[in-house]
């Protein structure tokens, strides 16, 4: 599978051209001070977030799953953003300014949805790292961001408490009994709740040694990433 990228070349002046030529003389230290920043980054706007997030992403990857076994990669490829497609048996992604053919033979190429931008997509194409393509992930408007009693609350008038509770708390693995504890129900119930989950497709169990661990499956992702 061939890709051809196209990209936006911006150009630094001034004091901005000078700090960036600083960074580049010392990388020790300049790697320092952008790992402290994106941690400051972190922190502060993700951290708090995250989980809804990550909710997002998982559900995005769901939808784009389907969309390959249903439509094939030209089907997916066309739906991702408005300035990807498929031509000629190829990804294209058209930017600004730089055309660029890759060959995706043997490396693949890594899809990774995004929640830092609504609209944008970014390409990764400078070897060794893999040919990537960053695109907004569904799901990600001005209204995306709900606590957690929203989204319990919406669950919950689908599911009922308990069941939403264990759904998402499924992101993880986990055992009976570490279901039933974070619930604080009875193993016995908390086996029924997921026997629940599990007959309408939304956890999946499977036996580790002498544990069964329960984890959402991709309809339970797409269900509560589509509460956000």
């Amino acid at each position: 599978m061939r890709v051809d990228f196209g990209k936006m070349v911006v150009r630094s002046t001034g004091a901005r051209r000078q700090a960036l030529r600083e960074m580049q003389e010392h990388p020790t230290r300049a790697r320092a001070i952008i790992a402290d920043a994106w941690s400051e980054v972190w922190e502060a706007a993700l951290a708090p977030a995250w989980p809804q997030l990550e909710r997002i992403l998982r559900a995005d990857i769901v939808v784009r799953s389907r969309a390959i076994a249903t439509g094939g990669i030209a089907g997916m490829a066309g739906d991702l953003h408005p300035k990807v497609g498929w031509g000629d048996g190829a990804v294209r992604v058209s930017l600004r300014r730089h055309s660029e053919q890759v060959d995706c033979r043997g490396s693949g190429l890594v899809l990774v949805p995004s929640v830092m931008s609504s609209w944008g997509c970014m390409v990764l194409t400078e070897p060794p790292a893999q040919p990537t393509l960053f695109y907004p992930a569904r799901g990600v408007t001005a209204g995306w961001a709900k606590d957690a009693i929203e989204i319990s609350a919406a669950l919950s008038a689908l599911l009922g408490p308990a069941r939403a509770e264990i759904l998402l708390e499924a992101g993880n693995a986990r055992t009976t009994s570490q279901v039933a504890k974070d619930a604080g129900i009875a193993v016995s119930t908390a086996s029924h709740h997921l026997t629940v989950l599990r007959g309408a497709g939304l956890v999946s169990s499977e036996r580790d040694g002498a544990r069964m661990l329960h984890l959402r499956t991709p309809l339970g992702e797409a269900l509560v990433g589509a509460t956000l």
